[in-house]
């Protein structure tokens, strides 16, 4: 993942062995400094992880050492959304429909009168658009 795909609070995992946290581990974002790099081996981004799992220490992990969390229809049901078929719904204004391997999200506002849609296919791209939806909901995995 680059810095710039991720902001505080997201989710990912991480994908790289010989790090302070283990690789397949899921971690929350705590801190991002996308200027932080290490020239000679390419790297530019860091961010400060918490892992989900509590036995192991949080740390600095680099951006390229992380990857995102497919959204599945199991992590939405978790997280309150009522599923039907091909639809996730989390309340009347707010509407998942799963579209092969990705899902669209269809969000009306009502306060402005307009409709929005955007294609997710990981968790920490829900999150980010819920915000912009001033949705307020924190996810868990």
């Amino acid at each position: 993942m680059k810095a710039e795909e991720l902001m505080i609070g997201d989710w990912a995992r991480v994908n790289h062995d010989g790090l302070c946290i283990k690789k397949g581990t899921i971690v929350m974002i705590g801190g991002i400094d996308a200027d932080n790099s290490l020239a000679k081996r390419g790297l530019i981004g860091s961010a400060h992880c918490r892992p989900l799992d509590d036995d192991q220490f949080e740390g600095g992990i680099w951006c390229e050492y992380l990857e995102p969390i497919p959204l599945t229809a199991e992590i939405l049901e978790k997280n309150g959304f009522e599923c039907r078929g091909a639809w996730c719904l989390p309340g009347e204004d707010l509407g998942l429909r799963q579209d092969g391997d990705s899902w669209g999200l269809l969000s009306y506002y009502a306060e402005y009168d307009a409709l929005a849609f955007c294609h997710i296919k990981y968790v920490h791209e829900l999150q980010h658009a819920l915000h912009l939806c001033r949705i307020e909901k924190e996810i868990t995995i």
